[in-house]
């Protein structure tokens, strides 16, 4: 017996294949980007304190290294820092800043300053970049550093890219940045918040 409705066996399948999506919202050409903390290792890569001589920390490097691969990795840092030993450890004082380059030219730099001592989740005083051009060729050159007595330490370079930009712009919330893999797990994670400007 034929199928008196063909069609209708087609139409299922097209809804089936091929579901509507919303389609996107058009990207501004300039965004605001305000720079709103980070999540720094309770150790250097090394395992060594921040501050201060004392030994190697081999157990928070591995406990860091887990919560980075886990399916949620920033709050499982998170649950990694209220750990007992790890709350105990010497804690750096971040500081830096954020170099927005366009085609390759500086367009702005913005100091990363924070007013709080002795922490691994540093909060950026009034650190925004008002007009960032939303471009392929547009990146932030993040460079944070640990404030001691003699030498500072380096704590990582990393770029922030216009996919980062993008995907926190469509967030509409804080949104935190991978930065582990380029830092060598030292910075973890920048946060930021990005709003459309005309």
């Amino acid at each position: 017996m034929r199928n008196p409705k063909p069609w209708a066996a087609l139409a299922v399948l097209a809804c089936a294949c091929s579901p509507a999506q919303a389609p996107e919202t058009p990207l501004p050409g300039f965004v605001a980007v305000e720079f709103r903390g980070a999540l720094i290792a309770p150790t250097k890569v090394n395992g060594a304190p921040w501050d201060g001589p004392g030994p190697l920390n081999a157990s928070a490097t591995t406990l860091v290294a887990n919560a980075i691969a886990d399916a949620d990795p920033y709050h499982a840092l998170l649950s990694v820092f209220a750990n007992p030993a790890i709350a105990a450890l010497d804690k750096p004082e971040p500081f830096g800043d954020a170099r927005v380059m366009g085609a390759g030219v500086a367009l702005l730099d913005v100091p990363l300053q924070t007013s709080e001592r002795d922490t691994l989740t540093p909060i950026w005083t009034s650190a925004t970049a008002p007009r960032v051009p939303l471009t392929p060729s547009t990146r932030i050159e993040v460079t944070l550093l640990d404030k001691d007595l003699q030498f500072d330490d380096a704590m990582g370079t990393a770029t922030v890219t216009e996919g980062d930009l993008v995907a926190a712009l469509r967030s509409g919330r804080v949104y935190h940045v991978p930065l582990a893999e380029q830092t060598h797990n030292q910075v973890l994670f920048l946060d930021l918040s990005v709003f459309a400007v005309r």
